[in-house]
């Protein structure tokens, strides 16, 4: 009785960790074939659009959107370059970022000034109302470069930095 007791609880516990370990590779494997179906989806097609020059001078003082993980990022970009290291990383400045873990609440905490690091970003993908959307490791982003800016607002002489509107 006691053996099989024994053998029932030690039993259960392997099966725990056995379900654990298979979730986990299962989980490493499908983020190594995303980061391959992004590395392939980059090699691809001539017609798809790339991160040209053009389209990185446009980002000056354009309004930006990013979440990551559930979090909203929203500010107004000032500098957008290519990393230095691999050259497969973007980097988005901001003059300043506004943050919001709940969507339908609208609340928005000010985190003052910084940068996002993208590495695995997609091709910008152009959206009818000319703004422009990309994913990456962790999550996506708008540009917000169409007409009207509905996002943020921009309150002040061209070198102020822009000012969040509460819509």
């Amino acid at each position: 009785m006691l053996i099989r007791r024994l053998l029932f609880v030690y039993g259960g516990l392997l099966v725990v960790l056995a379900i654990r370990v298979a979730k986990r590779r299962c989980v490493r494997i499908g983020e190594f074939l995303k980061s391959l179906g992004r590395k392939f989806v980059s090699l691809g097609e001539e017609e798809t659009m790339r991160w040209s020059t053009e389209l990185l001078l446009q980002c000056y003082m354009v309004d930006a959107e990013f979440h990551i993980d559930g979090v909203i990022y929203r500010g107004p970009v000032y500098a957008v370059y290519r990393g230095f290291v691999g050259g497969n990383t973007l980097v988005f400045r901001c003059n300043w970022i506004a943050t919001c873990r709940d969507r339908s609440a609208q609340l928005w905490d000010y985190a003052g000034g910084g940068a996002f690091r993208i590495e695995e970003y997609s091709a910008p993908a152009k959206l009818p109302n000319g703004d422009y959307h990309f994913g990456f490791q962790g999550g996506y982003g708008v540009l917000f470069l169409g007409r009207p800016r509905s996002r943020l607002s921009f309150i002040g002489h061209v070198d102020t930095p822009r000012e969040f509107a509460y819509f």
